[in-house]
């Protein structure tokens, strides 16, 4: 953006803001923000207003949607359109819909269940998010706040039990602001500061700082409370993102402080939860016999339908342990238990997330077509969900798929039976 046109947009976001609720100051304007984004301070936002620094894509996202929910501005759709079209960026529809209509949300466009079979189990989750979604807008039109907001956790998490954690992201977003204005202490709040965190692990590694920072002041909430049946819940996650972010001292404190605190209140379905992580936990640090153990004990307590994810969860994870050990029969087996048991009930981060392990079984036993077809499925899939941070991950499997198939081009090159070779690869 040349000189000119940051001097031009700058002096517009300056009389946005001043026509702001109570004229907010630089300092306590930024401090309104409500964006995934670097931090910035007043001195940086000012440098904006003068236009000597370049507004963001990012940070003009968060400052229409500042503009576009203050009471006293309550920025048009089509002002914002012409804020777009002045910062030379573009902004999609799906954009302006998260910043303009809070809580119409629809299942989404994409409908992966008619792709893989539309299934009981996953008819039966999309008419709850049909139902849900509906009670959702109803409640925000009688200014229901916290039935709203309780509504949107449940809506979200049938999202995330299909796999589409974006959705249940943006659900949560636009929940966040309504949950502090329930008279409850900010229990509410907290509840959805936890669980968002939780998918902004999942999704994308960009928001693992911010996700840390929701956890702890959820977990300062449930504490000053005393709310100890909801402070293991935040230990969970927060295990669960030190985990991806491979700090082992820390992901193994919150995953025994969450089991300690469930073995004490005698909860059995959320001591389960603890189990498959630290399962997990302890096949990331290539301790495999110790991770099967935990995964056993969760199997054990673990019933066949009422808990199909776990139970899909820990087949997947099971199968991990019996490839780090090289048992290649008892591995596939238990892949081919968590897809059946994922693709019955619809959850199709779990049926990526078990061809992306197809993929790497197949890779360590040199079965080269067998495994880019389950990694490259497994990278499409998570595009369709548009889930960045898993998608990378199969991205650097295929890299390595490539790198190792090398020896596989000399063999072409070498074979002294080309035709014997060329049958084996049809």
């Amino acid at each position: 953006m040349d000189e000119e046109k940051r001097v031009v947009l700058g002096q517009r976001l300056r009389e946005l803001r001043k026509g702001c609720e109570n004229s907010p100051s630089l300092d306590k304007f930024v401090a309104r923000l409500d964006a995934t984004i670097e931090p910035i301070d007043g001195n940086h936002f000012g440098k904006c207003e003068l236009g000597k620094r370049t507004v963001s894509r990012e940070l003009l996202f968060a400052l229409i949607k500042l503009f576009a929910h203050d009471r006293r501005l309550n920025l048009s759709l089509d002002e914002a359109r012409q804020l777009v079209a002045l910062s030379s960026y573009v902004f999609n529809d799906h954009e302006f819909r998260q910043i303009y209509a809070p809580f119409e949300f629809s299942a989404p466009t994409d409908n992966l269940a008619v792709q893989f079979g539309l299934t009981p189990s996953n008819h039966r989750l999309n008419f709850l998010v049909t139902m849900l979604n509906r009670a959702v807008q109803l409640a925000w039109q009688q200014q229901h706040h916290s039935r709203l907001v309780q509504l949107s956790i449940e809506l979200a998490r049938v999202y995330q039990q299909q796999g589409y954690f974006q959705q249940g992201i943006t659900l949560y977003e636009k929940a966040l602001p309504f949950a502090e204005l329930v008279d409850d202490q900010q229990f509410l709040r907290a509840r959805v500061q936890s669980n968002l965190a939780y998918l902004y692990t999942e999704t994308n590694e960009v928001w693992w700082d911010k996700a840390e920072q929701l956890c702890m002041q959820s977990l300062r909430t449930f504490a000053d409370l005393k709310r100890r049946d909801k402070e293991p819940h935040v230990h969970n996650h927060l295990g669960v993102l030190y985990t991806r972010w491979q700090r082992a001292h820390p992901a193994q404190f919150h995953l025994d402080q969450a089991c300690q605190l469930w073995e004490k209140q005698q909860d059995e379905e959320n001591l389960r939860s603890s189990f498959i992580n630290l399962g997990l936990f302890y096949l990331q640090r290539e301790q495999a016999a110790i991770a099967h153990d935990y995964l056993n004990r969760a199997l054990h307590l673990t019933p066949p339908e009422s808990a199909w994810h776990d139970l899909g969860t820990i087949q997947l994870n099971l199968a991990l342990s019996h490839q780090r050990r090289k048992n290649w029969d008892k591995a596939e087996e238990s892949l081919k238990q968590a897809e059946t048991t994922f693709t019955r009930h619809g959850s199709f981060s779990g049926l990526a997330q078990v061809w992306h392990t197809v993929g790497l079984l197949q890779l360590d036993q040199e079965h080269w077509f067998e495994s880019h077809f389950h990694l490259d499925k497994a990278r499409q899939l998570w595009q369709q969900l548009k889930n960045p941070y898993h998608e990378i991950l199969v991205q650097q499997a295929i890299t390595t798929w490539q790198r190792e198939s090398e020896s596989l081009v000399q063999q072409l090159v070498t074979a002294d039976d080309l035709t014997a070779l060329l049958h084996d690869l049809r």
